[in-house]
C-alpha cells in the first residue's frame, strides 16, 4: 500500500474502462476495499452513469455490471482460458491438464453516505467542513472489513483536496471531468498525473515577441465596438440602449458612421441581432423609427433579426455558432444567454467568457451584450453618482474583466416620456475622449465625446436642468418661459446662458 498521496484526472470514457480495470487488478488482492464515488448535484451523474461506463470497459476480461443494494458490481472473468494442471513433483511431467478463466472478485462502487444523518455526500471536497467529514469516515473504514482506499471524484470540485491528501495519504483520488473532447496526446494518454509535467505539444501554441503581429485590432465602431471581442451596454430600462444598438448595427450593415461622428467599418459588416424579449413587430417599430428600411435598401440580409416568436439559442448550440459565423451578434440582453444564476460568480462569467470566445475562435465578428445594472447604481448615496466598471456590473471582476468596451448609459430625462437625451460614458474604452451625450428620435449627436461634463457634474445642482434649459433657448424659447416649465430663477438661466456663451467662444478660437 503506497503512502505517496496520488489523483488522477481522468479523460474520455475509454479511460473510465482503464480506470476500472486498474482499481479491479488492486482490489483483488488479499486486502478487500470499498471504492466510493462522489458526485456534484447535476442531474444524470450517479452509480447509473457509472455502470454504462463500466459496460464500455475493454481489456483481456468480459465485463458483467449489476446494480445490487452495494452500488455498481462489476464482476467478470478472463477472456482466454489458461491451462490449468498438476505436476509430478519429481519428473515435472503433468499429469491432468485441463483449461481455466481466471474469475475476479466483485469490484463495488458505492455512493458515499454520512452514516451520522444518513444523507449522500456530495462533492466532499468542495469545502473545508464536508472534506474533514470525509476524513473522518475514511480513517473510521480502515478498522472495518473494507477500508475505504480509492475515491472516484465525479465532476466535483478538488477545492481541498491537498487537506485530504494530507490527513489520508494512502487514499487515491480518479478525479473524473468531462473532457472528452480533448483529441491528441491527453485523449492518447487517457489517465494521466494530476497536475504534473505531461509530454505535450504545448510549445506550437505560444510566440516569441517576434512572432507577435503587428496589426492593431480592427474596431468596427470607432472607440465603442472593437472587433473579436465583448462589448457590453449597461444602462437601465427606457435609458435608450436598444436603439443606440440598433443604430451601432445599422452602421455596421452599411457600412456607414455611427451618428454621423464614430468612424464606422470599412465596408458593410454583417449582423445578427437575438431580441428574445421583444415581440417581432415592436422591434420593427424600433428599427422604422430610426430610418432602417431606406437604409438597409439592397443589404437587407446584412442585418438579420431573431426576436421573442423564437426559441433561444444556446451561446454553445450548432446554429448559434454557425449563424454567427462572418457576422457580428448583439444579444438584447445578454441575460438571457447566460447560464450563471449568480452575476456576482466569478467562476460562471469565466463560463460565458468561454463561450463567447469560442464563437469568436468559430469565425464571429464580436458580439455586443446589452445589460441592466445592479439597482443600487442610480443611488447618489452610494454611487455618488459617479459611472464606474465596479457599479454598473455586476461581478466586475469576472465579466469587466473578460470584455474589452464597456458603454455606461443613462437616461438624463427625469421622466422617459419625454423621449431620449443619453447620456453615455465609457467605462473601458481607452481613446474615447470622454462622455458623450445623444438625444432623439432618429438619433443625433448633441454633446461630442470631450464636450459633455461627467454624470456627477451633470446631476449636481440641477445640472441636468441646465442641459434642458441651454436646448430650450437654442429651440428658440424665451427666458421667461424657460424660467417658468424649469422652476429656476432669471440670474441663475442668465448664469448658465453666459457659460454657454464662453464655451462656445472658446472652442471656435481653440482656447483651452
Amino acid at each position: 500500500m503506497s503512502e505517496q498521496p496520488k489523483c488522477f484526472d481522468v479523460i474520455g470514457p475509454k479511460t473510465i474502462a482503464q480506470v476500472l480495470q486498474d482499481l479491479r487488478a488492486e482490489t483483488n488482492s488479499s486486502d478487500p476495499c470499498d471504492v466510493w464515488l462522489s458526485t456534484n448535484k447535476e442531474p444524470g451523474v450517479g452509480l447509473e452513469m457509472f455502470g454504462d461506463w463500466a459496460k464500455a470497459a475493454e481489456d483481456d476480461y468480459d465485463y458483467k455490471v449489476e446494480a445490487t443494494a452495494n452500488g455498481i458490481a462489476i464482476t467478470g472473468e478472463s477472456k482466454e482460458a489458461h491451462n490449468h494442471g498438476l505436476r509430478n513433483a519429481k519428473t515435472g511431467e503433468v499429469k491432468l491438464s485441463a483449461p481455466v478463466k481466471h474469475k475476479l472478485k466483485p469490484l463495488f462502487i458505492t455512493r458515499m453516505v454520512n452514516e451520522e444523518n444518513a444523507t449522500d455526500v456530495t462533492e466532499p471536497l468542495a469545502t473545508e467542513r464536508e472534506t474533514e467529514n470525509l476524513v473522518r469516515l475514511i480513517i473510521k473504514s480502515k478498522s472495518q472489513e473494507k477500508p475505504v482506499r480509492y475515491l472516484i471524484n465525479a465532476y466535483g470540485s478538488l477545492k481541498y483536496l491537498p487537506l485530504l491528501q494530507r490527513r489520508c495519504p494512502w487514499v487515491t483520488v480518479y478525479n473524473f471531468d468531462d473532457m472528452g473532447h480533448l483529441t491528441g496526446d491527453f485523449a492518447k494518454q487517457g489517465v494521466f498525473p494530476h497536475r504534473e509535467r505531461l509530454n505535450t505539444d504545448w510549445r506550437k501554441d505560444a510566440a516569441t515577441f517576434a512572432d507577435l503581429p503587428e496589426e492593431k485590432p480592427v474596431m468596427l465602431i470607432e472607440h465603442l465596438i472593437p472587433e473579436k471581442a465583448l462589448t457590453v451596454m449597461a444602462a437601465p430600462s427606457y435609458t435608450g440602449k436598444t436603439h443606440l444598438a440598433i443604430e451601432m448595427g445599422l452602421a455596421m450593415a452599411t457600412g456607414t458612421n455611427f451618428l454621423d461622428f464614430f468612424e464606422g467599418p470599412a465596408e458593410p459588416v454583417p449582423v445578427i441581432y437575438h431580441v428574445p424579449e421583444l415581440h417581432a413587430s415592436l422591434f420593427k417599430s424600433f428599427m422604422e423609427r430610426l430610418g432602417a428600411e431606406e437604409r438597409l435598401q439592397g443589404c437587407l440580409d446584412n442585418f438579420l433579426i431573431r426576436s421573442l416568436e423564437r426559441d433561444v439559442w444556446p451561446l454553445d448550440s450548432p446554429q448559434m455558432i454557425e449563424s454567427a459565423r462572418g457576422r457580428y451578434v448583439f444579444l438584447d440582453t445578454f441575460g438571457y444567454f447566460n447560464d450563471g444564476d449568480d452575476s456576482a460568480s466569478y467562476t460562471q462569467a469565466i463560463e460565458f467568457a468561454k463561450k463567447i470566445n469560442n464563437l469568436i475562435r468559430e469565425g464571429c465578428l464580436g458580439v455586443c451584450g446589452l445589460y441592466h445594472p445592479p439597482k443600487y447604481s442610480k443611488n447618489k448615496k452610494e454611487t455618488q453618482n459617479l459611472m464606474t466598471l465596479e457599479n454598473q456590473i455586476l461581478g466586475s471582476a469576472g465579466y469587466g474583466g473578460v470584455l474589452r468596451s464597456c458603454l455606461g448609459m443613462r437616461n438624463l430625462h427625469e421622466d422617459s416620456n419625454k423621449g431620449l437625451w443619453v447620456y453615455v460614458q465609457g467605462l473601458k474604452n481607452p481613446g474615447l475622449g470622454g462622455p458623450f451625450q445623444v438625444e432623439g428620435i432618429p438619433l443625433r449627436l448633441v454633446q461630442k465625446p470631450g464636450e459633455s461634463p461627467y454624470l456627477n457634474e451633470l446631476l449636481k445642482d440641477g445640472g441636468s436642468k441646465r442641459e434642458e434649459a441651454i436646448t430650450m433657448l437654442k429651440e428658440g424659447k424665451s427666458r421667461r418661459e424657460v424660467c417658468k416649465q424649469l422652476h429656476i430663477a432669471p440670474k441663475t438661466l442668465t448664469k448658465w446662458k453666459q457659460e454657454e456663451m464662453d464655451f462656445d467662444f472658446n472652442e471656435e478660437n481653440g482656447n483651452d
